[in-house]
């Protein structure tokens, strides 16, 4: 961040005009979405109502998992060995004393549970003890789902932007293929059909509000999308499809003239100058605006910038805001696109910190008391952080 103050500023000035709303872009997702989305914007973006993705990736693991009886059969195993030593704070005991810093754990994890076995009474449950084969088993699940639970991560994250779902799916996807399967084969390519079906992830990639978004994240532009990106089960747009999305949706905002860009110009032709070339300058502007969208594809993506995907979102909206003044149009989409949430996990934090606040002795907070404290916390914590460099509680 440039400067902790604009932050503020941005905050401060939320009762101000339209025009200098529309200037300022901030380093967060929440102020975007404030400043971008007002109730009197005249452009309607069809989007149509998307579940929280880092759930529906839940779901098709689950269903996944149901369908096949013996993934079922090694996950029961891990469950009951984890459930044993959560439930037995001497065996944990044992266990962490048994195993050295640099040791493998699953040789004494048997040691504990042979031990208990022998001394168990007959009428307590024997834990089942994993052999060797039982052991690859769990350890080729594990590579399996892996992939699933860092994506989940992700999606749930505070700094995640939409621009990282078309990238991290398709990197999911690339992961899953690349696997060397010798026990559950088709558990994996189960997962991927389900992943793949019509209430799942088929369209995700396809959508018009996933693409555009995608394309205004100056570490990516155009590279996801064309025949070399299309996948076995995923297959995104070609270059030219994504190309005309972005286009379309770039020419409906300019015509509203909700740009800073249409603004000035349309004051500077209003008020006559008495020269005789403002023809010249009225269309040297509009082939500034026509232009725009060209010059920012044309440009190299930005690999200063973070590659791995996710909490670059910072960074990415700091280049738009550093940009703005080049990229008008584009700057206002970036504001509406990459606003759009991956998942619920931020609203779902935020009922979790509304109940913190209004618990048992406070419980006569007014709620628009409340609204404003969530509000304060989400706007200043992360530029306090920062300030200070260390976490910031509010």
């Amino acid at each position: 961040m440039e400067t902790d103050e604009e932050d503020f500023v941005f905050v401060e000035n939320r009762g101000a005009s339209e025009d200098d709303d529309n200037n300022i872009i901030g380093d967060s997702t929440a102020s975007n979405t404030n400043s971008s989305c007002r109730p009197d914007d005249d452009v309607s973006y069809g989007w149509d109502h998307h579940g929280c993705l880092a759930h529906l990736l839940q779901l098709v693991t689950n269903d996944a998992i149901k369908s096949d009886a013996s993934v079922k059969d090694v996950i029961g195993i891990v469950n009951d060995i984890t459930v044993f030593f959560r439930r037995s704070p001497k065996s944990t005991a044992k266990l962490v004393k048994k195993t050295s810093k640099n040791d493998t754990m699953f040789p004494h994890i048997v040691d504990v549970l042979q031990d208990y076995n022998l001394g168990a009474a007959k009428n307590k449950k024997q834990i089942k003890i994993p052999n060797d084969a039982d052991r690859n088993k769990i350890k080729e699940i594990q590579m399996i789902l892996t992939p699933f639970k860092s994506v989940t991560d992700i999606f749930q994250s505070n700094a995640v932007i939409s621009s990282v779902i078309i990238p991290m799916l398709l990197n999911l996807q690339s992961k899953l293929l690349k696997i060397p399967c010798i026990y559950f084969h088709s558990f994996r390519d189960t997962l991927l059909q389900n992943w793949d079906s019509e209430n799942r992830f088929k369209d995700v990639v396809k959508q018009d509000k996933f693409v555009i978004s995608n394309i205004l994240d100056p570490r990516y532009k155009l590279r996801m999308f064309g025949p070399k990106i299309s996948q076995r089960y995923f297959t995104t747009p070609l270059k030219n499809e994504a190309r005309k999305v972005i286009e379309d949706s770039f020419t409906q905002l300019r015509l509203s003239g909700q740009s800073e860009l249409e603004s000035t110009r349309a004051n500077t032709t209003s008020q006559p100058s008495g020269r005789a070339f403002d023809f010249l300058l009225d269309e040297y502007l509009s082939n500034e605006v026509e232009s725009e969208l060209e010059t920012y594809l044309k440009e190299p993506p930005q690999n200063t910038i973070s590659l791995d995907h996710a909490p670059g979102g910072n960074d990415v909206l700091k280049f738009w805001k550093e940009n703005q003044h080049r990229f008008p149009i584009l700057a206002s989409m970036a504001k509406i696109y990459l606003a759009i949430p991956a998942s619920s996990g931020d609203v779902e934090r935020l009922f979790s910190i509304a109940g913190t606040l209004k618990r048992q002795h406070r419980n006569r907070l007014d709620i628009n008391l409340i609204e404003d404290m969530l509000i304060m916390r989400e706007y200043h914590r992360p530029a306090l952080w920062e300030k200070f460099n260390k976490p910031f509680f509010l």
